[in-house]
């Protein structure tokens, strides 16, 4: 589900690849507790579909519990007939 390629941007300006995001995960550095979507727009291109929308997040990133909401950018790919993550960005609301 999440292209080799990926290209993940953090709020903080963070910017992660499919190893580095999934090993923090792994590792237990990095937490989600919970993601809540709301106002998600989808932009179907054919082969490529941008979503756009708000999320209310909650992490534990070393150690430290965080909640806070961001506008996000999500870009799948389709790819040998499944879809895969290959783009995130996102901003922290104010």
């Amino acid at each position: 589900m999440i292209g080799d390629d990926l290209v993940y941007t953090h709020s903080s300006a963070r910017l992660d690849t499919k190893k580095s995001l999934i090993g923090n995960m792994q590792s237990g550095s990095t937490v989600y507790t919970s993601v809540e979507t709301s106002d998600v727009k989808a932009q179907d291109l054919g082969d490529v579909v941008v979503l756009t929308g708000v999320a209310q997040i909650k992490v534990v990133s070393g150690g430290k519990p965080n909640a806070f909401g961001v506008r996000f950018t999500d870009v799948y790919a389709k790819r040998g007939g499944g879809w895969q993550m290959v783009a995130w960005h996102s901003a922290k609301l104010p």
